[in-house]
């Protein structure tokens, strides 16, 4: 179908041809870049003169576009693709492909769908073909002949279109990107949020008005001993026994709206260990101010609070410490005080007008001063390398015959010190297959017995004091020191193994002693691998036990 624009009065291939010089001195001037700012139209009509018209009037009037032009429906298609232009004009009446259907095609394609269309018609002028066209997705309708200035302005207003919905198209591309990159961004800081809670050093969660787990992080989980999966959805009365789970929720029920209680409770987790929790707790109600569960913050303090109370007690024991070293500075300056006054006195004394009995009375009494303060120096000597660490174990092959023959021999020597008293001192082997030999430190063990018999001699006024071992069982030698003394009170049996600890811890005290004898033995007798202990009666006497390995491996 041939039609021509009533209102082109010049010669289409004249103006044909000024367009063209004009294009071709644009190009020259301002070179392709502007060519390409320009906005294009496809025309698609099955007449050439139709399209030569057409793109005549649009180029004369509309000098910022370019046309480009095919008479084949198909063509039209791959022009719209590759080109995609600003406008398309679509006649309806083709032989290959009917208008509607082209424009159906370019709508469902995604690369087309947005271009303007505007459908030409001589013929298909009624209202039920326009409806079919705005269906296919035409957004406009013209027709044959076509006036000048309505196809410049429907084309404009497509072109206007176009743009629009270029820019909300570009603007949505942008918001979809912002977003895109927001949620990256809000994922990050998800990640970067729940790695901070799952890995914070104490426990958060969340429980609902059931008192079910709602929420909680790694850490948490981890102190009732649960995995967070297994912690979600979990009733707080299967983590807790029911008087915890009552305490939690009267503590945290009690508080004020938008305020935190703090609390401790006692739990279980779920491998048996006990456990003491620090509960930060913040209770949730609704617009009502009916309870609609809570959030909390809790730690475990089971260590700090045995370290509060350790520290508490060492602290009292410091205490003590101070008090007995205190008291033992006092009975040292006692115990000196006593038997140097007696040296001092007695030998101003010795100077005067003596006869012979008095002056061996007084020579006596300051040899017995002088052994006693010899006793004072090497408990203190001694118990100063003990303390410090610098008494040293030597293991050696040990003659028992020989060293309770030389403490026989020692302690009737220490007995002429007590002239006084009326002992009996004896050495007694219990079993007649005992071993010879044992393996230990020879000097150490005579020491432990030497301050056992001294301890017995000094308590003892009247009796008998008997040394001896047994055999304990094939790996042990059980020796003892008994006495008929004074005895020891059953709630002083421990205490008198401390350093500066006595029966008796009073200045006082009818008996002398610095307080170390005794946890020197005990000391020396741990560093030989054994163990001592006391039996005693008060009033009837004391019976001190010790045990040695036979060897030493």
């Amino acid at each position: 179908m041939y039609y021509i624009c009533r209102t082109i009065t010049s010669n289409v291939f004249t103006e044909s041809l000024l367009i063209l010089q004009k294009r071709l001195l644009l190009k020259t001037l301002f070179g392709e870049k502007l060519l390409n700012k320009m906005a294009t139209i496809l025309v698609i009509d099955d007449n050439k003169n139709n399209l030569l018209t057409i793109k005549a009037v649009i180029e004369n009037h509309m000098s910022d576009c370019r046309v480009i032009s095919t008479t084949s429906p198909k063509e039209g298609i791959r022009l719209a693709k590759k080109h995609n232009p600003d406008a398309i004009l679509l006649d309806i009446l083709m032989p290959e492909i009917d208008g509607f259907e082209v424009c159906r095609i370019l709508k469902k394609d995604e690369s087309t769908n947005t271009i303007p269309i505007i459908l030409l018609t001589a013929i298909l002028t009624d209202t039920a073909s326009k409806i079919k066209g705005l269906e296919a997705g035409a957004e406009a309708f013209l027709t044959k002949p076509i006036d000048t200035f309505e196809l410049t302005a429907q084309t404009k207003a497509m072109l206007r279109i176009k743009k629009a919905e270029g820019n909300l198209l570009k603007k949505k591309t942008d918001l979809e990107k912002l977003i895109v990159e927001q949620k990256l961004k809000l994922a990050e800081t998800n990640r970067d949020y729940k790695s901070l809670l799952d890995n914070i050093g104490e426990g958060i969660g969340k429980l609902d008005n059931k008192n079910n787990f709602v929420y909680i992080n790694k850490t948490g989980a981890e102190i009732f001993g649960y995995s967070k999966k297994d912690m979600m959805n979990l009733s707080l009365s299967k983590v807790m026994s029911n008087d915890m789970v009552e305490l939690v929720l009267r503590e945290t029920k009690n508080a004020s709206p938008g305020k935190s209680v703090k609390f401790y409770i006692n739990i279980t987790t779920k491998t048996g260990i006990g456990k003491t929790l620090l509960i930060t707790a913040m209770p949730e109600f609704d617009l009502e101010g009916k309870y609609n569960g809570s959030s909390g913050v809790f730690r475990d303090v089971t260590k700090h609070l045995q370290d509060e109370k350790l520290l508490k007690s060492a602290l009292v024991k410091a205490n003590e410490s101070d008090q007995l070293k205190n008291a033992f500075l006092s009975s040292i300056s006692h115990e000196l005080r006593t038997p140097l006054n007696a040296v001092i006195g007695f030998s101003q004394i010795l100077g005067s007008n003596l006869n012979h009995k008095e002056t061996n009375i007084y020579a006596n009494l300051i040899f017995e001063s002088g052994i006693h303060l010899q006793e004072i120096v090497e408990d203190i000597f001694y118990f100063t390398l003990v303390k410090t660490g610098h008494e040293k174990i030597i293991l050696e092959e040990t003659d028992l015959n020989l060293l309770f023959a030389e403490i026989h021999k020692q302690s009737l020597e220490y007995q002429k010190n007590y002239p006084g008293k009326d002992l009996k001192f004896s050495v007694k082997k219990i079993d007649k297959n005992l071993p010879r030999f044992i393996v230990s430190d020879k000097s150490k063990l005579l020491h432990i017995l030497k301050l056992l018999v001294r301890n017995a001699f000094k308590f003892t006024l009247k009796g008998s004091i008997e040394i001896g071992y047994s055999l304990l069982d094939e790996n042990y030698i059980k020796f003892f020191v008994k006495d008929t003394g004074i005895g020891i009170p059953e709630d002083k049996k421990e205490v008198i193994f401390e350093f500066f600890r006595q029966s008796d811890d009073s200045l006082s005290r009818q008996y002398e002693g610095t307080g170390i004898g005794l946890a020197i033995t005990h000391k020396l007798v741990e560093m030989l691998s054994g163990k001592i202990w006391a039996e005693s009666v008060i009033d009837k006497g004391s019976t001190f036990y010790f045990t040695l390995p036979i060897k030493t491996t």
